[in-house]
């Protein structure tokens, strides 16, 4: 199986901590995760562990932190495409606190760069099953679906509304969207998609049950129940084991988010985004 993924890398420092911070003060931890993060890396990232071929466009360039971002992805497996190898511009950068207590993360970080000039020619997209775009770098990848032409299906990450947002979703066939989602003027969201003739939408909420819209009619899905430890990174890791179990099963839209919802909830028992793919394959997992 072999996905294209199209969107955002960056590098993660992740803090550890027993309780979140007060302002003003200064607070130590047993240790820190440095690694490369981003919803489409981290949906990349997960396609590959279970098992899929994975390619990833992204903006890397030419910066001090180059060599350690290719690295990681060479390390994982992940093809990598790069918008613009000339970039010299900051890369993202996000200093990330996981409350140990509850698993809960607060990110900071900075919007992603705009008016960068797109280098990379468009690849032939015959070679993919299956694209998933987290909607960053709007441009290209309006470009990239147009020609796509609906050949491939089309997974979208909707963590938030973002520039070209609304012209990428006339190209989806899977909407999987945050319950912070929102179109600017608080449109609803589902009528707006369903008007767009998506026929399945799944909006996920945390360890809430997932609200799935197939043809008009709503259904709720649980989520497996686990004690948290680090949340971060569960929402991408959900898409990427999408993309593989929708491949597997393109009729089957609702067990194809009950098994991505095992693997993200499985995910938040370990610290990082990696480390849950050491404790594979999940034992009794009722999803499978």
């Amino acid at each position: 199986m072999r996905g294209l993924f199209v969107g955002l890398t960056s590098i993660d420092i992740i803090y550890p901590l027993e309780y979140f911070p007060l302002e003003d003060t200064k607070n130590k931890t047993g240790e820190e995760i440095i690694d490369i993060g981003g919803p489409a890396t981290n949906a990349a990232f997960t396609f590959r562990a279970l098992g899929g071929d994975a390619t990833l466009i992204s903006l890397l360039g030419n910066t001090p932190f180059s060599a350690f971002i290719q690295e990681r992805l060479e390390q994982y497996g992940i093809r990598h495409l790069d918008l613009n190898p000339a970039y010299t511009g900051s890369p993202e950068i996000a200093s990330i606190l996981v409350n140990k207590k509850n698993g809960s993360r607060t990110v900071a970080t900075v919007k992603p760069r705009s008016g960068v000039d797109f280098k990379l020619p468009l690849p032939e997209l015959s070679g993919f099953d299956v694209i998933c775009a987290d909607g960053f770098f709007g441009r290209y990848l309006l470009k990239l679906l147009l020609r796509n032409e609906g050949s491939v299906p089309v997974v979208f990450d909707g963590g938030s509304y973002k520039t070209d947002t609304d012209a990428v979703l006339d190209f989806v066939n899977y909407p999987i969207l945050s319950e912070r989602f929102a179109f600017p003027g608080k449109e609803a969201v589902v009528p707006r998609l369903q008007a767009k003739k998506i026929r399945k939408i799944a909006i996920t909420r945390g360890e809430k049950p997932i609200r799935v819209f197939v043809d008009g009619s709503e259904e709720l899905l649980e989520v497996p129940k686990v004690t948290a430890v680090d949340t971060l990174g569960a929402g991408d890791i959900f898409h990427g084991a999408f993309c593989k179990y929708i491949l597997e099963d393109p009729s089957d839209f609702r067990k194809a988010l009950l098994r991505s919802s095992g693997i993200a909830s499985h995910s938040c028992k370990f610290p990082g985004p990696r480390r849950w793919t050491d404790h594979l394959p999940i034992k009794d997992d009722p999803y499978s």
